[in-house]
């Protein structure tokens, strides 16, 4: 259910991207710079308002979606609340990368967190349970 509001950032942050492309091949970087600076902060308002309030009316629709005999742990849900609001920043980060054709970088480091994000939440949830799945990337 958190996905929902990082779909929905990443669905208008995709549309910067050519944008982004067009502006830096004219050579108007304000405008890139300026850009980049509202939808990172609009989406980290819109990240934080959507997941703070997903988190607290999260039991009450999990409990009509499930039922309520299997209430997720707070901790759980907030690692999910947090995680959205990174990966919606992050979204309007790799819209500007992908528009400047910084694409070596965004391979680099998904391929870093390809192989270190499984590894790690195996061990994590082997070591403190289904809690530590959103605490690790």
């Amino acid at each position: 259910m958190f996905s929902l509001i990082s779909l929905m950032v990443a669905m208008l942050a995709t549309t910067l991207w050519p944008a982004y492309g067009e502006a830096i091949s004219r050579g108007d970087i304000p405008w890139v710079r300026r850009t980049l600076k509202r939808s990172f902060v609009l989406a980290f308002g819109f990240a934080a308002v959507a997941s703070i309030t997903m988190l607290f009316i999260a039991h009450r629709l999990l409990a009509g979606w499930i039922g309520p005999r299997i209430p997720p742990p707070f901790v759980l849900l907030l690692g999910l609340a947090l995680w959205t609001i990174v990966e919606c920043c992050g979204a309007t980060i790799a819209m500007f990368l992908s528009g400047a054709s910084i694409m070596r970088f965004q391979i680099i480091v998904a391929s870093i967190f390809g192989v270190t994000c499984p590894a790690a939440k195996i061990y994590l949830t082997s070591r403190y349970g289904i809690v530590a799945v959103p605490w690790q990337p």
